[in-house]
């Protein structure tokens, strides 16, 4: 029940991080086991071929 009670009142600051580790741990698992999916999108960025200062424009 302590979950419940965690979403109703405003959760601290170290609660919450530890809520976004766990979700994000379970979403790193989940994301793991489809690693064909993120080959796949890495494929096809990799075809899209950004220019060299897409990502971080301080970079050019």
């Amino acid at each position: 029940m302590k979950i419940i009670g965690t979403v109703i009142r405003k959760p601290s600051r170290v609660e919450f991080f530890f809520t976004l580790t766990a979700i994000g741990s379970i979403l790193g698992i989940l994301f793991i086991n489809r690693k064909p999916v993120i080959d796949d999108i890495r494929n096809t960025l990799d075809a899209a071929n950004p220019p060299s200062g897409f990502l971080d424009p301080k970079a050019t």
